[in-house]
């Protein structure tokens, strides 16, 4: 996992990949600035004295997202650029499922897994969260948020928001059992269900 812990506000934030969390640190922090401590891995104990947050996101929705993301993401040989080219929701559910790929290296089958693991996943570490906001509830969200840390509340656009078809248009019916089964989790936990638009 990623946090920052921001000095100003002072917060602690785990940025769960495909979730908003760009907007939401260039929109209320102004980006990592000096002072802000980036820190992989599980949250210090010095840290949860803070308040600390995270954002989700509809976990089919952010699946097709990064599927879109990786078709055009840099790689560095044949194998990375073979599998690339022949992306598919199956194939990015096979990377999921790989344990032997490691979610901390800087190559595109690493990014792509961290990209697209389910988010009750323990790398994003979200049981140290004192609260998660929705990805879907953006203006609500962040309207909290922002009273949550006393700042100002603010309009942030969307940095990196693209507009594409419905989510389920992408998925075949066996790529949507599949995804069913792998993100149930991350359904029940935070909300989700195939009905939601």
């Amino acid at each position: 996992m990623v946090a920052i812990l921001f000095e100003h506000p002072r917060a602690v934030m785990v940025r769960i990949p495909k979730t908003g969390s760009t907007s939401i640190v260039r929109g209320i922090f102004g980006g990592v600035r000096e002072g802000d401590v980036k820190h992989h891995g599980p949250i210090p104990l010095s840290w949860q004295q803070h308040y600390c947050f995270a954002f989700v996101r509809n976990p089919f929705e952010r699946m097709v997202s990064a599927f879109f993301m990786f078709q055009s993401y840099p790689v560095k040989n044949a194998e990375e650029r073979t599998f690339r080219d022949h992306l598919s929701l199956h194939s990015l559910m096979d990377v999921i499922q790989d344990d032997s790929i490691p979610l901390d290296k800087r190559e595109y089958f690493s990014k792509l897994r961290v990209h697209s693991l389910p988010m009750t996943h323990s790398h994003f570490g979200l049981d140290s969260v004192d609260e998660i906001f929705r990805f879907e509830d953006y203006s609500q969200s962040l309207k909290r948020l922002c009273q949550k840390l006393k700042v100002e509340t603010i309009e942030v656009p969307h940095f990196r928001k693209k507009n594409r078809a419905h989510w389920r248009t992408f998925f075949g019916p066996s790529e949507l059992e599949r995804a069913c089964e792998l993100l149930s989790l991350d359904c029940s936990t935070f909300g989700y269900s195939l009905d939601e638009t």
